[in-house]
């Protein structure tokens, strides 16, 4: 029989690793093999999964000093044994059937996108139509970014033998879930979507409303640059990535306006700084980018000042309204 193995870095999951657990313990396909790496909790989750764990020896727990999800899942990937590898976080919990379906989905494929639902005050399935599996590898990739599928970890499994020496990059702070798939995702053409749901992804252990990160735009720069070079290599056009960069800039200038006041001088400085970092095909991108992108790079302030401010609250608006708090 093919072994699962799975792979959960853990960091302050004290109240929501038990459950995860028992999904697994659930499953109706029992040869797997999981990797639990706490990564310097300062809560109860190491004693908790310890005291789970202590009577079944398909469990492994490492413990190590606080080092990111990244390194995280590198160590378990380091000490993997299984065929076919699938990546659980620890606030997020699984189907009693997930498993199965792996070994059967997986058997002739590198790697298997799914659907994934969305925990929230209601439950929302992220997916795709499965045609897109009669798509090009352009428009497979591109339909599934828009699905919201291609990046998470919980909406794909891989087999070993894709993965080889692949690693996550301990370095980068956003995107690195996009960026491990992505140096996956590139180097076959064995790949295939399944609108099937197994993964319970939590929202509700995140934060909701506005919240982007400064210098959002200068952290994906790694990652969207891979993009644009695949697309190159392939003579795609670069529409598609092209928005990637647009959206990023508009959220990051939005979220500077918010956090510096709405001061001119401190909007056009990051601005400028924006624009030195990484150039842009600005008229290569979808209409509503373009004409987004027309006001945040006007002459007339006020306009971007209360398009930051709408921007900012139809954020709040989406996500507290559609996917909420229990």
């Amino acid at each position: 029989m093919k072994k699962v193995s799975v792979i959960i870095p853990v960091y302050n999951c004290e109240k929501t690793i038990r459950r995860t657990l028992e999904s697994i313990t659930k499953q109706t396909y029992n040869e797997y093999e999981v990797i639990i790496v706490n990564d310097g909790s300062k809560d109860n989750s190491y004693q908790i999964i310890s005291d789970y764990i202590k009577n079944d020896n398909r469990f492994k727990l490492v413990d190590q000093k606080n080092s990111g999800v990244s390194n995280a899942r590198n160590k378990a990937l380091s000490l993997i044994t299984g065929d076919y590898i699938c990546f659980i976080d620890g606030d997020d919990w699984i189907s009693p059937d997930y498993f199965e379906n792996i070994t059967i989905d997986l058997d002739n494929h590198d790697m298997v996108f799914y659907s994934y639902i969305m925990v929230g005050k209601e439950d929302k399935i992220k997916s795709c139509d499965d045609t897109i599996n009669n798509s090009s590898k352009k428009d497979f990739f591109e339909g599934l970014h828009n699905a919201s599928i291609f990046s998470p970890m919980c909406s794909k499994v891989f087999s070993k033998r894709i993965i080889k020496d692949i690693r996550f990059n301990e370095k980068m702070t956003k995107s690195e879930d996009a960026d491990f798939t992505f140096q996956c995702f590139k180097n076959t053409d064995n790949y295939i979507y399944k609108n099937k749901a197994f993964y319970y992804y939590d929202i509700n252990a995140g934060n909701l409303g506005f919240n982007y990160k400064n210098n959002k735009f200068k952290s994906k720069i790694y990652v969207y640059e891979k993009y644009e070079k695949f697309y190159e290599e392939n003579n795609w056009n670069k529409k598609f990535v092209n928005n990637f960069y647009a959206k990023t800039y508009i959220l990051d200038l939005v979220n500077h306006n918010i956090e510096n006041g709405y001061s001119r001088k401190k909007y056009e400085k990051y601005k400028k700084e924006l624009n030195d970092t990484k150039q842009f095909d600005k008229k290569n991108v979808s209409r509503k980018y373009y004409y987004v992108l027309k006001i945040f790079d006007g002459k007339y302030y006020f306009i971007t000042y209360f398009a930051s401010l709408f921007i900012r609250l139809l954020d709040i608006l989406y996500k507290r309204i559609k996917i909420g708090k229990k």
